[in-house]
């Protein structure tokens, strides 16, 4: 068991590991690397806990993913702790992630991280992609293929470090395909179009690669000529959740009244996409 601090309450608890993961014999993988709201008890020294500090994380995307419809791996610390969707060695060159919040340019963190904390980190971080890569592998055994979405949120307004910074008419729904070549283009289609059968009736916004294409989790698995096929997707917030980007008070990274309506527009796509992916790969 580890010991963690949630970063919203500031309550202290206690969860099994760094991620779970999930197996069913279903023919999909559902990563959301970035669903943890904790950090590890001992090292909550390091961390400011300022309201950027919140807002740089994937708030509650654990619970809007449809993680039923196929195996899953959920990381239950903060991208800040461990960042599951960048490569080591970029974590490594960044101590771990970042230093400043990009909403308020206030530091993160407090102080640097010890050469025994961050080989802590590192065998966290690869005990994730070894548990997906046995995913990934397995699903491919079974079925002749792996398909796997990746899923993660964003902010409505574009922060610092992002490549449409300053932006504040972001989509809605971002698919990340790497400009199509990360799965089988009629997988691509059909998740796009699933997305807007559901989005369009509720004047939402679906587009592809802007401003996210992939991140390392897609570009690791993105083969789709060996038979691994990967899908981002990214979710605008502003939907499901109160941001506490603007002056939301104490509603602040609290969900909204739409979290179900969500996801029922996620649950649909997804089966549609899984199902049509079965019935060509």
């Amino acid at each position: 068991m580890l010991a963690v601090k949630n970063i919203l309450t500031g309550e202290v608890g206690e969860i099994e590991s760094a991620y779970v993961v999930v197996e069913r014999n279903l023919p999909l993988v559902i990563s959301t690397p970035h669903s943890g709201r904790c950090v590890l008890e001992k090292y909550a020294d390091h961390f400011t806990f300022g309201d950027g500090f919140r807002v740089d994380n994937d708030m509650y995307t654990g619970e809007l993913y449809p993680l039923e419809l196929g195996s899953s791996i959920s990381g239950n610390l903060s991208q800040h702790q461990v960042n599951m969707n960048r490569s080591w060695e970029l974590i490594e060159g960044r101590d771990p992630l970042m230093t400043i919040s990009f909403l308020s340019e206030d530091d993160i963190y407090t102080k640097p991280w010890s050469d025994v904390e961050r080989e802590e980190l590192r065998l966290m971080h690869k005990a994730y992609h070894s548990d997906l890569a046995r995913l990934m592998k397995q699903m491919k055994e079974t079925y002749g293929y792996a398909l796997l979405i990746d899923c993660h949120s964003l902010n409505s307004r574009a922060l610092s470090n992002t490549p449409d910074a300053g932006s504040i008419d972001r989509a809605d729904f971002v698919i990340g395909s790497l400009d199509g070549a990360s799965a089988d283009s009629r997988v691509v289609d059909v998740f796009h179009e699933a997305l807007e059968k559901q989005a369009t009736p509720r004047g939402l916004k679906v587009v592809r690669n802007n401003p996210y294409k992939g991140g390392w989790i897609t570009k690791t698995w993105a083969r789709p000529e060996e038979g691994f096929h990967v899908l981002q997707l990214e979710i605008k917030k502003k939907m499901y959740m109160y941001e506490g980007i603007d002056d939301d008070g104490e509603k602040a990274f609290q969900k909204r009244d739409s979290f179900a309506d969500i996801q029922k527009v996620l649950e649909k796509a997804f089966r549609e996409t899984r199902d049509f992916a079965s019935t060509i790969l």
